[in-house]
């Protein structure tokens, strides 16, 4: 039986966020850009990120 995440909720949004943007942008775009993705939709969602 798989272990019960301690965020459980937060890291369905995390891993959601992360496929929303490279569903968007593909492949081959440099990390740069991904991440600024990723940081506004951090934002959008009001979930806490640091640098």
């Amino acid at each position: 039986m798989p272990e019960k995440l301690l965020y459980e909720g937060l890291t369905d949004k995390i891993i959601a966020t992360c496929f929303k943007v490279y569903n968007q942008f593909g492949y081959g775009y440099p990390e740069k850009i991904y991440q600024k993705a990723i940081e506004l939709e951090f934002q959008d969602l009001k979930i806490p990120y640091k640098r």
